[in-house]
């Protein structure tokens, strides 16, 4: 299967008997950093088919991957920053468990207004599509923050004629952000600082300017990965897996072992976009190779 195939959708352990989470029950119990805050919120899920993968393990070659879509509210002082802000409508037709972020923000108690920033992982429909609902920002009082990398590369005037035609609502989508929002957006190079704990990585690889997000407070960190992962199953026990939309599978795959070494080797607590549930995790070696993770139950 290719990009070109694909559509411009998106860029868990899919544990048995753990069934996707409901827009009412989207909310993970708020985890503590520290000082800050941080609580995930569940947009839906989506269904992938095999094809999206590879080299995909003989085991699993005709199972369709359920991996979840989640975003985070960090409240740290006196900022409520979102990052990811899920998919809106535009994915309803193809994905109809998706879009369900409003209700889940709800649900944590926390109005579109009350969101001070905006941290956006990479510019896939899955996770600025819900930026926008009728042409108006959702968060008016919002200040949007991406890479530069990924600023240049989606604001490049003839985009929309470069990408594949399968990308082409998704180049027009951004377009249309950037000329409703743009006096509202940050650009940052690479591994920016935004104050209050929070701090962005360069994590190139599924995207030319993805990034992954710390949140750091005292003597506890937690790393959101953002797509680094897409599918649990998958890519813990061989991270080397490709994914279709990864804009370059080499260095997705290679960004993806750095991190998770990193975060064995640190014990780091992680989250990741794509995981069934998008709250806190620990990462350990598997005894067959590859990677175990264990998810953390926040108190």
């Amino acid at each position: 299967m290719s990009r070109r195939s694909f559509g411009f959708g998106l860029g868990a352990t899919a544990l048995a008997g753990f069934a996707p989470q409901s827009a009412s029950s989207a909310i993970s119990k708020r985890l503590r950093i520290g000082d800050i805050s941080v609580t995930a919120l569940s947009d839906g899920h989506f269904e992938l088919p095999p094809a999206a993968f590879s080299p995909q393990p003989e085991a699993t070659s005709t199972q369709t991957q359920l991996v979840g879509a989640n975003a985070w509210l960090i409240e740290t002082g006196n900022r409520r920053m979102l990052v990811d802000t899920g998919s809106g409508e535009t994915l309803r037709g193809k994905y109809p468990q998706t879009g369900h972020l409003p209700t889940a923000l709800a649900h944590a108690g926390v109005s579109p207004d009350q969101i001070t920033d905006i941290i956006i992982t990479h510019m896939h429909a899955d996770h600025i599509g819900g930026l926008m609902q009728g042409g108006i920002s959702r968060y008016p009082n919002a200040m949007l923050h991406l890479c530069e990398v990924e600023w240049r590369y989606w604001a490049a005037p003839e985009r929309a004629q470069l990408v594949a035609p399968a990308q082409r609502p998704l180049a027009n989508l951004i377009a249309g952000l950037m000329d409703q929002m743009a006096y509202r957006i940050a650009v940052h190079r690479p591994n920016g600082d935004l104050g209050s704990g929070v701090w962005l990585e360069s994590a190139p690889g599924h995207t030319p300017g993805h990034q992954v997000v710390h949140v750091s407070s005292g003597a506890n960190s937690l790393l959101l990965l953002g797509d680094v992962l897409i599918s649990g199953p998958l890519q813990f026990a061989q991270p080397d897996i490709r994914y279709v939309l990864d804009d370059d599978p080499d260095l997705a795959a290679a960004t993806r072992t750095v991190m998770f070494d990193r975060i064995m080797t640190d014990g780091l607590m992680f989250a990741a976009t794509h995981l069934i549930h998008g709250g806190a995790h620990k990462l350990d070696a598997h005894p067959r190779g590859g990677y175990h993770a264990e998810k953390i139950y926040a108190s």
